[in-house]
């Protein structure tokens, strides 16, 4: 493993475990009891090679109410997904860097580049993790108290 696969590494853990902590204040200030705990999973890359990452298990009265579930870092368009698991579904969050994702665009004639263009791939997005809305149209709010509170709904 390099030292920028480790770099990237790293950094996906540390966003897990903002997104962990971001859940459990949200919990409580939703004053919903719950009991927290962590699993280590072994997740691989063919560019990363393999890691390990904290999949977040939330019971209530001991029955799993979600599971956070680490899937990778090296996303197209993102740097990291997890999903949101429950008795009845699953829903997609990726992180988003300050910006969001970009795709550069190049016309050549010959050696010379005659024309470069960058354009946001889902338009402007603030840094951090997003849930993937819907499927068809592409829509990724930022994943915020309340859409978590939604989703814990929809997916038991």
């Amino acid at each position: 493993m390099t030292s920028a696969s480790g770099d990237k590494i790293s950094l996906y853990n540390k966003r897990l475990q903002s997104l962990y902590d971001d859940v459990s204040r949200w919990l409580q200030e939703a004053k919903i009891p719950f009991m927290p705990s962590f699993e280590e999973i072994t997740l691989s890359e063919e560019r990363l090679g393999s890691y390990a990452a904290k999949k977040f298990i939330i019971k209530q009265n001991d029955e799993v109410l979600a599971r956070f579930i680490p899937v990778g870092i090296l996303i197209i368009g993102a740097e990291g997904w997890v999903d949101l698991c429950g008795k009845s579904g699953k829903e997609t969050l990726v992180y988003f860097s300050e910006g969001g994702p970009e795709l550069t665009f190049s016309m050549s004639v010959g050696a010379t580049t005659v024309e470069k263009r960058t354009a946001k791939i889902y338009g402007q997005k603030r840094e951090g993790w997003h849930w993937i809305d819907d499927r068809i149209t592409g829509k990724q709010p930022e994943f915020t108290k309340d859409i978590f509170l939604a989703l814990l709904e929809r997916i038991n």
